[in-house]
């Protein structure tokens, strides 16, 4: 399903990289989609968004549940996320917001 939220979510977060790549040449985030939990009957989708260069990263969980709005939380690659998540307006999502999010996730 290519027009599901997660896809065009993830064309927004590719705008928002390439416009942070050009501020912070030494920071390449890579942006994951994963829709595994969905797969096995859990009604949600989650981006990551790395750094590989400092392990850093920025965990999105969309939930079917809760149209307008996702969680996020900044963590390590190496480590699994936790179970709290901080909410995020869908409607921030914009890429200013992405970007935003791979500042605080990634450069703070």
């Amino acid at each position: 399903m290519e027009n599901a939220l997660i896809y065009r979510l993830g064309d927004i977060a590719a705008l928002a990289q390439k416009q942070f790549q050009e501020q912070y040449r030494n920071i390449d985030p890579i942006i994951g989609i994963n829709r595994q939990l969905r797969k096995q009957g859990f009604a949600v989708d989650l981006m990551t968004i790395d750094c590989h260069t400092s392990q850093k990263r920025v965990t999105l969980l969309i939930e079917d549940a809760k149209p307008d709005s996702a969680g996020y939380q900044f963590g390590m690659i190496n480590k699994d996320p936790s179970n709290h998540f901080e909410s995020i307006a869908m409607a921030e999502l914009n890429q200013q917001g992405f970007y935003d999010l791979m500042y605080r996730g990634l450069v703070l």
